[in-house]
């Protein structure tokens, strides 16, 4: 039989270890634009889709780049949340692939499988990259 002395210092162990892990990650919040909360981790992949798309941006300092995300994902959210106020969002506008097929060629890419494994490098999925390019396009619709 399992005492409570034994199940109490499981539990202790348990909660100690979880704990650990959980201190590695540290998220600021950044901004709130609207009711949109940016974290610092939405200020990080910002940064590395603007990295994964333009190489040439590691050549400039940390703080800037961090800057520019700043900036990019504030024009986005603002972008975002207007262009919601007359459609959806759903990832099924025929202009996405003309993009993606654009992107893959500017990277020097041959297709959509490279271009996943390039945008895992970044820790940017593929459907985030479809995201932003949405809204981007519904934005110059708009």
């Amino acid at each position: 039989m399992i005492s409570i002395k034994k199940i109490f210092i499981i539990i202790l162990i348990f909660f100690s270890i979880s704990n650990f892990f959980y201190s590695n990650i540290n998220f600021k919040i950044i901004l709130k634009i609207d009711n949109e909360i940016i974290t610092s981790f939405d200020l990080e992949q910002e940064s590395n889709y603007l990295l994964a798309l333009n190489p040439r941006l590691k050549e400039i300092e940390k703080n800037v780049l961090m800057e520019i995300a700043k900036k990019s994902i504030i024009e986005e959210t603002i972008r975002k949340n207007e262009i919601l106020k007359h459609k959806q969002l759903n990832l099924k506008n025929s202009q996405i692939d003309n993009v993606l097929k654009n992107i893959i060629e500017n990277l020097n890419l041959t297709n959509k499988i490279q271009l996943e494994s390039y945008l895992k490098n970044f820790d940017i999925s593929l459907e985030f990259l479809k995201k932003k390019i949405e809204i981007e396009n519904e934005w110059k619709g708009l």
